[in-house]
């Protein structure tokens, strides 16, 4: 045989070799075709079990009750911040200047404003603030409190709950007078009603409770400010106390309508029936006396003692032939006999059962027609006409 056909054997032979497999493991990975990886959402999807859908729905809950508890947060900071600056310029503004001198001992003395400056005062007050608001019915201090801010009047006791006296939503609200208060030029109803809310910042009425229990804090600061439209006046505090705004928080269902009570003062009987629920609860024995004929002053705010609790400072006008000097608080002392709050009936489960009390009817005027004002105590009827 040929050398040459021993090669054409051979590259025959070689022809007919099958190549091997290569085996699955050797492939590079990179080669391997697999599924690409779910793309993960926060929020429920299709493919998603129940119990990721639940929290998922959880988890969307929680952010965004978190995201509006801060903004509710920061709002409430920032209109704690307005309503304080506001408070800080009203009282820079509103503050008349004092002027002082020296006496023949060298002892420094303070010289009031005349009622001649107080009017020129009131009436730059007056046209300042009505610039801002036609609601706008006067000025109130109450200096230990640090209370200096303006009087509206609206239409309800609602608008001012959650407004400024310049018309701007705010949690603070502004201190204002009861809608059914009577200020004209020749006519002021016989008790002015004025709220505020208990402000932590210390605006609107939220120094007011410093009153409480505090016979010292009374006897170094006894007097209000009221200056309207058309009067300028100091008025002179003769009580204060805690009370209940709701029925069931007390054993037999009596509410003292204390802001109920402005015409009706008109009436004798009925102004010395409501003296007397005054005194019954008032914390204090004072030496002001109140007669028939008083013009009346009354500051309400909330109080925190309990749910729809209320703390209440009553105070009186001045009368024509008495001056701030006139009066000694020396002897005031706390009123042991006050009635109290009724902590049975407010901290008991069951309900309280009411029985029928008698009812008071305003003696009407233009204002106000046939309005119910208060529930009298079951033991006692508010004297009517």
């Amino acid at each position: 045989m040929s050398d040459e056909t021993t090669k054409t054997e051979e590259i025959a032979a070689a022809a007919e070799v099958v190549p091997t497999e290569v085996p699955a493991e050797t492939v590079p990975a990179e080669v391997v075709s697999e599924a690409p990886p779910k793309k993960y959402s926060p929020f429920p999807a299709k493919g998603d079990s129940v119990g990721e859908i639940i929290r998922k729905l959880i988890f969307i809950i929680s952010l965004t009750a978190f995201i509006v508890a801060g903004v509710i947060f920061v709002s409430t900071l920032l209109q704690s911040k307005r309503a304080v600056e506001d408070k800080e310029v009203n009282q820079s503004f509103a503050n008349t200047t004092i002027a002082t001198t020296v006496n023949d001992e060298g002892e420094i003395v303070t010289i009031p404003p005349t009622i001649e400056e107080q009017v020129e005062h009131n009436n730059t007050l007056n046209d300042h603030f009505l610039e801002i608001t036609d609601n706008y019915v006067g000025y109130l201090w109450v200096d230990g409190c640090l209370i200096s801010d303006p009087v509206v009047q609206a239409d309800d006791n609602d608008y001012y709950l959650k407004q400024t006296y310049y018309d701007e939503p705010n949690k603070a609200g502004a201190i204002f007078m009861d809608y059914r208060v009577v200020m004209t030029e020749d006519y002021v109803s016989p008790n002015v009603v004025i709220y505020g809310h208990n402000q932590e910042d210390g605006t609107m009425f939220g120094n007011l409770k410093q009153y409480k229990n505090n016979i010292e804090f009374y006897a170094d600061n006894p007097f209000v400010k009221f200056n309207t439209l058309y009067d300028v006046g100091d008025y002179v505090i003769y009580g204060f106390f805690v009370t209940n705004a709701l029925p069931e928080q007390d054993s037999e269902g009596v509410v003292f309508r204390y802001h109920d009570y402005m015409e009706s003062l008109n009436n004798e009987a009925t102004f010395y029936w409501y003296l007397n629920e005054v005194y019954k609860r008032n914390q204090i024995v004072s030496p002001v006396d109140v007669e028939y004929g008083d013009k009346l002053l009354t500051l309400s705010t909330c109080s925190n003692e309990f749910t729809e609790s209320r703390f209440v400072v009553f105070a009186r006008k001045l009368r024509p032939n008495e001056k701030r000097e006139d009066f000694d608080f020396s002897g005031t002392i706390y009123n042991v006999n006050a009635e109290g709050i009724d902590w049975d009936a407010i901290t008991k489960k069951e309900p309280v059962i009411v029985t029928e009390p008698a009812l008071e009817t305003v003696y009407s005027n233009a204002n106000e027609i046939g309005m119910i004002i208060t529930r009298a105590p079951v033991t006692e009827t508010a004297p009517t006409e």
